[in-house]
Order: C-alpha cells, then sequence, then structure tokens
C-alpha cells in the first residue's frame, strides 16, 4: 500500500476509540489504530502473514463471505458477535464486537473498514434486565399462588368456623348460663374479625397487583347504603348513637360493583360507629348535576381526625394510634381499601375532620349513562 495511502488512513482513524483494521482484496490487514493494537494485543507488523479469508474462525461463521460480498457489491454491512482466529488465540474471555464494514476506494485501490463496536456492557446489562424481568414474572406468579391458595386454605376453614359458631350460639343460647354464652360470642366474633381481615389483606393484594376484577352493574345507589346501614343499627343503639339519613329523592343509579361497593361503604359506617362515643351518625346523598355524579355523605361525632395524620388517612396499615393499649382494634386497611374501590370504579374519596369534633367522609361516584 502507499505511504500517502496509509498516512490518509492514520490521519482519519488513529484517535477513534474504537477498534479498527482497514483490509485490501487480498484479505491483508494494511492499517490498524490504536484502538485494535491495544484490544487484539497485535501492532501491524506482526500481521503481516494474516489473512482475513484464510482465517478459519470468520470462514466457520461466514463472515468471510460478507467481505467478498462487499468487494464486489461495493455495498457496506454488519457483523454481529464478530470474532477471529486472532482473539481466538489469546484465551481470553471475548468482547462482543458488532462490526459495520464499509469500502473505502482510493488512488486506483478498494479497501474495507472494519469498524468494530463493543458491544459487550450492552449486551451483558440487556441480558441482566431480560433476567430481572423473568424473575419478576415468576415472583409475581408465586405471588398470585399464594394468594389463591391462602384465600381457599384459611378463608374456606374460618367460613365452617363461623358457620357452625352462628349455629351454636343461636341453638344454645337458651340452655346455656349467660356466663358460659359469653364464651359463644366471643368465639364468634373473634373468628369474624379475623375472617375480615384476612379477606381486606388478600383484597388490597389483589388490587395492588392489577388482579382484582370489577363486576360491573347499574345500581341504586340509595338502596345500596339503606341495605349497609340495616347492619349497624344494632351496634350504634348499644353505644346510644342515633344514625340520621337524609337521602335525595332521585333514584341515584350508578354503574358500580356491588361488593366493592358495598365494602366501601361497609368500612366508613364502621369507622364511623367505632370511633363515635357519643352523639349521632348521619348519612345523606345526593347529585351534582353539573358534573353528573352521585355523592354520598357519611358525617359523624366521633373523635376526629388530627391535621398531621391526615396524609396519611389513606395508607394501607396505617393508624394514628400505634401503641399497644390503644383504644380502638383495626389492621388500618379499611380506608386504603375504600379509597381504591371507589378510584377502580372511577370514583373518588374525600375526608373533612377536625380532630375532637368528628369527621365527614364523602364518596364521589359518576352517575349511570345507560337510559
Amino acid at each position: 500500500m502507499r505511504k500517502s495511502l496509509f498516512k490518509y488512513f492514520k490521519t482519519l482513524y488513529d484517535q477513534i476509540p474504537f477498534p479498527i483494521q482497514i483490509i485490501n482484496e487480498k484479505g491483508k490487514i494494511v492499517y490498524v489504530n490504536y484502538s485494535f493494537a491495544f484490544q487484539w494485543g497485535y501492532n501491524l507488523s506482526e500481521l503481516k502473514e494474516y489473512s482475513i479469508f484464510n482465517d478459519s474462525v470468520l470462514k466457520a461463521s461466514g463472515a468471510h463471505k460478507v467481505i467478498l460480498d462487499i468487494f464486489e457489491k461495493g455495498t457496506s454491512s454488519f457483523i454481529n458477535n464478530y470474532a477471529d482466529s486472532l482473539l481466538k488465540s489469546k484465551e481470553i474471555t471475548l468482547p462482543i464486537f458488532r462490526t459495520k464494514l464499509f469500502p473505502v476506494s482510493a488512488e486506483d485501490e478498494t479497501h474495507i473498514v472494519l469498524f468494530h463496536d463493543d458491544q459487550t456492557e450492552i449486551v451483558l446489562a440487556e441480558t441482566e434486565v431480560n433476567k430481572s424481568r423473568d424473575n419478576i414474572k415468576e415472583t409475581e406468579r408465586l405471588k398470585d399462588t399464594f394468594l389463591t391458595v391462602l384465600s381457599h386454605e384459611l378463608r374456606t376453614p374460618l367460613n365452617i368456623i363461623l358457620g357452625y359458631s352462628s349455629i351454636l350460639r343461636d341453638s344454645m343460647k337458651d340452655k346455656m348460663s349467660p356466663d358460659d354464652t359469653v364464651y359463644l360470642d366471643n368465639l364468634y366474633s373473634g373468628s369474624e374479625r379475623l375472617f375480615n381481615s384476612i379477606t381486606q389483606m388478600l383484597e388490597f393484594a389483589q388490587i395492588e397487583a392489577g388482579n382484582y376484577v370489577l363486576n360491573i352493574e347499574t345500581i341504586n345507589l340509595n338502596s345500596i347504603i339503606t341495605n349497609c346501614i340495616d347492619a349497624y343499627r344494632e351496634s350504634a343503639f348499644e353505644k346510644k348513637i342515633s344514625i340520621k339519613t337524609n337521602f335525595s329523592k332521585k333514584k341515584l343509579l350508578i354503574d358500580a360493583d356491588i361488593q366493592s361497593l358495598e365494602n366501601t361503604i361497609n368500612n366508613l359506617l364502621n369507622n364511623a360507629v367505632k370511633f363515635t362515643r357519643q352523639g349521632f351518625i348521619e348519612i345523606e346523598t345526593g347529585i351534582i348535576e353539573e358534573r353528573e355524579v352521585a355523592i354520598c355523605k357519611i358525617q359523624d361525632s366521633g373523635v376526629g381526625i388530627s391535621t398531621e395524620y391526615m396524609d396519611h388517612l389513606f395508607r394501607p396499615f396505617s393508624q394514628e394510634d400505634l401503641k399497644m393499649g390503644r383504644n380502638y382494634e383495626g389492621n388500618g386497611l379499611g380506608l386504603a381499601l375504600a379509597k381504591r374501590y371507589l378510584e377502580k370504579m372511577g370514583g373518588s374519596l374525600l375526608v373533612d375532620s377536625i380532630k375532637g369534633v368528628g369527621s365527614t367522609f364523602t364518596l364521589i361516584l359518576p352517575l349511570s349513562q345507560k337510559k
């Protein structure tokens, strides 16, 4: 190769931080830059007898045919995972190259430039990402399996305990002393509390995993609330708390999942009764015409919520009083679930509260568009 041509290649490629080699039509290497000499471990003078076309590794991979094709057609090409016998002889872990090949014509001579781009870090990173993605999928599968098994293995026997304890309590109450009846009452209430806590935790896990399925129906919000209130009248009466209602005269037709809506209202009513020592609970429903939404306000004269705690109110397992001897039992999931149920149905949950005065929770749901 003419000195002027070698100088031309040297000027172009010496300072480029990627390995570059240039071959002539016989496959002989006529130029290598500093990066090539460093990574391959050969300088140009040591490669006089070497020809790409005689390289057994390149022949085995078919790379030499790509190079011949470029000489014939004058087009550029790529070779992925480029490796040759020079690298193989070093007994090192081979880097992963993606090599760009293109012809260069100068002074009536045609050469091919091999521009080696080291993709090792990128490929290894992609491999790690794929492993992580597979691990995440497997973790999700195991979590779903765990939730399914947990739901069956815990809730099924608890249902049986609840059923039989209810039968025993009702059938034996006239045959047992008041002191003995307390044991059955405690058995039933403890089982019911455990069942409800497990159900809440499982449903929260399903919502967070995106696996909670809604069964949307067009329903009357007033009817659902009325049914829920009936379950709390006795416990409110025992605490001498009055339950007042102020329902809209219009039918509040909404598209919602009945179970999720009932759970939401039950959580709010349960909190209202639990945190109210005396006074009242008032449930009001109505329509905001301009926004085409139905609203339900549940107001109580209970202990209220501090301003400091308000930002933590809807976080799972969050409770304002975490002391061991706290007055109010619960797992801290009720409000977190209520908010998420409503959001999945396109609604929202608002709260207004003053510590020591009481709280008002307002649930908002879009009116049904079905005629």
